[in-house]
């Protein structure tokens, strides 16, 4: 009875210290200056959504960022770019996407977007209308782009988009990120 005894109080003990160390885990790391910190407490552990609906997204606040994606995880503000100031870029948690969007925002304006993928994709198209939310019909890709990217620009989905491409890691691979960015 005593080694019974012994037992269960070592594995409540170390039952406590597994629970201990998930809640460490869960705690955001944020990179240390130049960026402004974002504490840990202050990012929102919330279920975000698995897609970016860029063209809903385009030119809007900071703060209505926030409100979809809960507090950022890192805000790096733009300091040596007079073309881009002024400006930050805010890194969001996006939900099935571990790296995390980020957005560069321009005289408080979402400009530009670029998310790693979760899950590599096939198609570029369904990459950018299933993440992203941009449609780019039948309009074939740029013919100039790099072996690794399938890229247009234009209107979709009534947004000017200066750019709009789909990247790969290797040339036969499928694709893992995903880039828009919108006209001033």
């Amino acid at each position: 009875m005593l080694i019974i005894s012994f037992g269960l109080i070592l594995l409540s003990l170390s039952c406590g210290k597994a629970d201990g160390e998930n809640t460490e885990n869960t705690n955001v790391s944020v990179s240390p200056s130049p960026q402004k910190e974002v504490s840990a407490e202050k990012v929102e552990r919330r279920e975000t959504p698995k897609f970016v609906d860029v063209p809903n997204l385009a030119n809007k606040s900071p703060a209505e960022f926030d409100k979809i994606f809960g507090k950022p995880v890192q805000i790096t503000e733009i300091k040596d770019n007079p073309a881009l100031m002024p400006g930050e870029f805010r890194l969001y948690n996006v939900s099935g996407h571990q790296k995390g969007l980020s957005v560069r925002f321009f005289k408080g304006q979402a400009k530009r977007f670029n998310l790693l993928l979760g899950e590599p994709l096939k198609s570029s198209r369904n990459a950018l209308s299933g993440v992203f939310k941009i449609n780019v019909g039948e309009i074939s890709p740029d013919k100039t782009s790099e072996p690794l990217s399938e890229k247009w620009k234009g209107k979709f989905n009534g947004i000017n988009f200066v750019t709009v491409y789909a990247k790969r890691e290797k040339v036969t691979g499928d694709f893992t990120m995903v880039h828009a960015e919108v006209g001033k």
